[in-house]
């Protein structure tokens, strides 16, 4: 799958927090701390200098950074974290689409604590599959803000009553009029209404389509779910969470189909809802 800005800033803070966080932990304090005293109290090692408490103590924290950084599990929980704060249900002001960004979030939930209760290879593919699950996620919410977009558009809501009955009177001026002059403006004032009637109509379209993609994306999220509950140590071979894996690339891309068309009627007609 190609790169993701917005995901990639997630996981780049992501890591940040796990940096920090692991230089702040007590043990990394402890250490730091050890090996300053050891050093001012002049403390010898192996008739070594006090001094080699520094370098001990800067290669044992580099070594306990490390591990901390690099553990799968403190990864995945500092994206999720992130993802949390920056994906706020709360937005979603869409009564529809908020309790299905809600149960789209408790399935995700569910999946992360299902994989707390197994161990060793399957914990750390469930896991994984649990991350594809938060770009699924992002898709889901991003679908859900710009349906919210559209509903809360004075202008669409005005202009969806307002331009079939325009463009009504305008043609019936034009079957009375009898001035050639007028006749060609009203038929140009007729196109151009009966474009923006076209880009209402694709707008409206397309968030139908997104309203029901929301409702195609919960089945499958509870598809997976019942799926990754089935696995077992014998199964938890490449084939099935590979399988597995590739589902849910095939729903994110399908979210994302959704997600252009919405934003490519948007972009080129004169309704930009951001």
């Amino acid at each position: 799958m190609s790169s993701n800005p917005a995901r990639d800033s997630i996981r780049q803070r992501a890591q940040s927090a796990i940096f920090f966080n692991a230089v702040s932990k007590p043990q990394s304090l402890t250490i730091i701390a050890l090996a300053v005293m050891c050093w001012i109290f002049g403390v010898s090692f192996l008739g070594a200098t006090s001094a080699i408490w520094l370098a001990f103590g800067a290669v044992a924290e580099l070594i306990f950074v490390l591990a901390t950084v690099s553990d799968p599990q403190q990864n995945a929980k500092a994206v999720e974290r992130i993802f949390a704060q920056q994906y706020d249900i709360n937005e979603v002001r869409n009564h529809h689409a908020r309790q299905r960004v809600a149960q789209a979030l408790e399935y995700q939930e569910n999946i992360r604590a299902l994989a707390q209760t197994r161990g060793g290879a399957m914990r750390l593919q469930i896991e994984s599959t649990a991350a594809e699950v938060n770009h699924w996620l992002e898709q889901v919410f991003k679908l859900a803000r710009r349906i919210d977009a559209y509903e809360s558009s004075d202008i669409i809501s005005r202009d969806r009553v307002r331009v079939p009955n325009e463009l009504q009177a305008l043609r019936l001026r034009l079957d009375k009029e009898q001035d050639e002059r007028v006749k060609a403006e009203l038929r140009d004032a007729i196109r151009s209404k009966e474009l923006q009637l076209s880009h209402l109509r694709d707008l409206e379209a397309n968030v139908k389509r997104a309203d029901v993609q929301l409702d195609n994306t919960l089945a499958a999220l509870g598809t997976i779910y019942t799926q990754i509950q089935l696995l077992d140590a014998k199964s938890i071979d490449g084939r099935s969470t590979n399988r597995l894996r590739q589902e849910i690339v095939d729903e994110v891309l399908s979210l994302k189909d959704t997600l252009e068309a919405l934003e490519e009627v948007q972009a080129t007609g004169m309704y930009a809802v951001s």
